[in-house]
């Protein structure tokens, strides 16, 4: 009898032997007719094994990989959350930026040019940006801080 191993070189390890018996039988002419033998049933039989040992070795080597994968995960989104919470908490403790001047003064600009001087319009609404923008404190910025910007 010769016996054939089905074990790919490729995998780590075999926890079940995953071999079959395979019997080579010669014809010797003793075989009558009427003997009929049911090929379909024993090569489903044999799969049937093969199925069994594959779903057993994959469950004991890939089980473990797949928990620690799923613990890992469900840890990584704890701390996401927990990250989450401590930054809407300190958000909630920021003050948000004051603005003294909201929008441009546009009367300022409509008295200060004639309506007729574009250039002069276009500079007066840039500067009264200008000033816009240094009227607003911003976060974290101390008075003095700010001050020192604005002068």
């Amino acid at each position: 009898m010769d016996q054939k191993k089905l074990c790919p070189q490729s995998w780590p390890e075999c926890l079940a032997p995953l071999t079959l018996l395979i019997s080579y039988v010669t014809d010797n002419g003793t075989q009558t007719g009427n003997i009929v033998c049911d090929y379909e049933t024993e090569i489903n039989s044999r799969v049937n094994v093969l199925q069994k040992q594959m779903l057993k070795y994959n469950k004991e080597t890939f089980g473990r990989f797949m928990q620690n994968l799923t613990r890992e995960h469900e840890e990584r989104i704890k701390a996401n959350n927990q990250l989450r919470y401590e930054i809407n908490k300190m958000k909630t403790q920021v003050q948000g930026p004051i603005n003294l001047c909201p929008g441009y003064d546009m009367k300022h600009v409509f008295n200060s040019c004639p309506q007729t001087d574009n250039y002069w319009y276009e500079k007066v609404v840039e500067i009264e940006k200008q000033y816009d923008y240094l009227s607003i404190i911003r976060p974290h910025e101390p008075p003095q801080q700010w001050a020192e910007r604005v002068t």
